[in-house]
């Protein structure tokens, strides 16, 4: 969408000669595009939307008048003939030089000729690049605090006795001001809560050929039409959050995307030293619980208790299979008196073999 728009904005100066557009997809971007919405995301960008303000229960509605229409409102341009199941193609054999995720732009005017091709790459992360430019620096200078990975952020907290959040914070004030963090804190935050919100109203199926049915609205309306809660509900929670997330992702929605040593720091702390993460987040900024809603301590509180008990009801399950399977080789062994064979599946189990 990013590359589309910024194509759109280089037509200024031939807008009143072009007549249409066309985009080519090469690569993985090619193969994985009807299955990622890559096809819907570039037609949005050349009418200039974006994808931090794009309202997602548009999308649909528009693309859906462009596929009847065949036309396109072009940002600065204007509206041109356009459809969509020609004009953006697909490129299985090629690839573009530079990487992977290539795209191509054409602008041509009514005789066919070509008025500006552009050549741009999806590199992750939202980030762009157009032909053979570098990469745009997102932030230039070394923080005070650096670290590559999951351990070493670990390392580098206890070291400085600071906070996870602390030292988080202190590294973003070398690129930008506690302001300009808070503002897009709030931003994120606002995109995220936003994107339960959507999963977990919207019903129906999910764009594709399986057919798959959404389910988060349907947990959510199980969980609040409760009429007594318990400490598992606040898993239960975490669960059809995470669901309805999954599945505006699946439709091509907007969603925010963790990064990676983000996501392997929470592997390693597990669930209830990352709530107590995003409260030692919140309290380094400044937010009130009237900002932020639940009461973290609380949800962590939860976390914990409901992770005990799930772990405890687990664990007691797991003897009672054991000591009934036992029962079963005791009682085999009696009636054939001769020794068992035991699956290999269930030589693993501690004792169960030397029985």
């Amino acid at each position: 969408m990013k590359a589309a728009r910024a194509f759109a904005e280089q037509l200024e100066p031939v807008a009143s000669d072009v007549a249409a557009v066309q985009v080519t997809l090469y690569g993985s971007l090619a193969y994985t595009g009807k299955g990622h919405g890559t096809d819907s995301a570039v037609v949005l960008g050349l009418m200039g939307l974006e994808p931090e303000t794009i309202d997602p229960d548009s999308v649909e509605s528009l693309l859906r008048a462009i596929h009847a229409d065949k036309q396109l409102q072009v940002q600065g341009v204007g509206k041109l003939r356009f459809d969509p199941d020609l004009d953006v193609v697909f490129e299985f054999g090629d690839e573009l030089p530079r990487h992977t995720n290539g795209m191509r732009f054409v602008a041509r005017d009514e005789g066919g000729r070509e008025l500006l091709s552009e050549d741009y790459y999806s590199l992750g992360g939202g980030f762009i690049a157009r032909g053979d430019e570098p990469e745009v620096a997102s932030q230039t200078g070394a923080p005070p605090y650096p670290y590559d990975s999951a351990d070493s952020l670990l390392r580098m907290a206890a070291e400085n006795d600071l906070s996870i959040a602390e030292l988080i914070h202190a590294n973003e004030l070398t690129w930008r001001t506690a302001d300009e963090i808070r503002e897009r804190m709030n931003s994120l935050w606002a995109a995220m809560k936003s994107c339960i919100d959507r999963g977990l109203r919207t019903e129906g199926v999910l764009p594709g050929k399986l057919s798959v049915l959404r389910r988060a609205a349907r947990l959510h309306k199980r969980l609040t039409d409760r009429v007594v809660p318990s400490a598992l509900d606040a898993m239960e929670w975490v669960n059809v959050f995470a669901i309805a997330v999954n599945e505006e992702n699946a439709a091509g929605g907007r969603v925010v995307a963790a990064g990676g040593e983000w996501k392997e720091f929470f592997e390693i702390l597990g669930q209830t030293d990352a709530v107590q993460a995003l409260s030692d987040a919140i309290e380094v900024l400044g937010f009130t619980t009237e900002e932020t809603g639940d009461n973290v301590a609380l949800v962590g509180r939860l976390i914990s208790e409901a992770t005990d008990e799930k772990l405890a009801e687990n664990a007691d399950k797991q003897a009672r299979r054991v000591s009934a399977l036992r029962e079963q080789i005791r009682a085999l062994n009696a009636e054939i008196q001769t020794e068992v064979d035991l699956p290999a599946h269930l030589t693993n189990i501690p004792g169960l073999a030397n029985m």
